[in-house]
C-alpha cells in the first residue's frame, strides 16, 4: 500500500465517520424536537452541519512545524 493509498483509505474514514455523526445529530435533533421541544428550528440544525463539514483549522507557522520535528527527533532518538 502506498501513502496515497493509505490517505485516501483515511479520508474515505474521516468522511464516513463525518456522516455517521451528522445522521445521530440529526436523530436526536428530530427526536427532541417531535417529542415537545419546539425551541428548535432547522437554521439550529443547520448551524451545527456546518460546524461538522467546516472545522476550524489550526494551522502551524512554518517556524511551530519545524519546532515540532525537532521536538518529535528529539524524544524518538532520530536528532542527534
Amino acid at each position: 500500500m502506498t501513502i496515497h493509498e493509505l490517505n485516501l483509505m483515511i479520508n474515505g474514514y474521516n468522511e464516513k465517520a463525518k456522516e455517521e455523526r451528522k445522521a445521530d445529530i440529526m436523530a436526536a435533533f428530530y427526536s427532541a424536537y417531535f417529542s415537545g421541544l419546539k425551541k428548535l428550528s432547522g437554521s439550529d440544525l443547520q448551524k451545527i452541519y456546518d460546524a461538522i463539514d467546516n472545522p476550524p483549522k489550526d494551522e502551524m507557522t512554518d517556524e511551530e512545524m519545524f519546532n515540532a520535528a525537532k521536538r518529535f527527533a528529539a524524544n524518538f532518538g532520530g536528532g542527534d
